[in-house]
């Protein structure tokens, strides 16, 4: 991995459940941990979704591994939301993470 390429500093976010007033819980997003990254978008694709078009723009995000990173998690670029398509640990070597990211809209 080349640091000089980790140039974005991206929040890890993950769920928490939090208690509702009518008994239930509502989820939220809580910033476990700040990372810098490397961002490279790599396309777009149309979805029609409830009789509305969506783009989803995909991007490869690559960071050094940390254990707080998991397919729940998503992560902000600032006012940016990458949802976690797919991770995957370098080499099982706990030292690079890739994540396939599609940006919400």
């Amino acid at each position: 991995m080349i640091a000089g390429r980790l140039r974005h500093r991206v929040e890890i976010q993950n769920p928490t459940a939090t208690p509702d007033a009518q008994g239930g819980q509502t989820l939220a997003y809580a910033t476990v941990e700040r990372a810098w990254a490397a961002i490279e978008p790599v396309g777009a694709r149309d979805r029609w979704a409830t009789a509305q078009m969506q783009v989803w723009v995909t991007h490869n995000v690559t960071l050094r591994y940390t254990p707080t990173v998991t397919m729940a998690s998503r992560l902000l670029h600032g006012a940016r939301v990458l949802n976690i398509v797919q991770l995957t640990n370098v080499d099982e070597r706990n030292r690079e993470l890739r994540l396939l990211c599609a940006e919400e809209a």
